[in-house]
């Protein structure tokens, strides 16, 4: 159950500290934005290929979407 929350959240902070909208994760994720809010609002569970190609658009590893999430970077230039 701890690795939902943690997928939930780590999508939503790495999306953001990269300045994407939800539209451009699902552009390089090869998803559809409302794919990306269904998951970022726990609306719908991903499948494990859809980590895969979501955490290869985020350039990071599946692991890394299901571990504790980095802090949020409120300063972004």
């Amino acid at each position: 159950m701890e690795n939902r929350a943690n997928f939930r959240r780590n999508l939503i902070v790495r999306r953001t500290n990269l300045g994407w909208s939800q539209e451009e994760l699902g552009e390089r994720a090869k998803l559809h934005r409302t794919a990306v809010s269904n998951l970022e609002t726990g609306l719908s569970q991903p499948r494990l290929y859809t980590i895969y190609d979501i955490a290869e658009a985020l350039g990071v590893s599946a692991i890394d979407l299901l571990s504790d999430p980095p802090p949020l970077q409120k300063d972004r230039q």
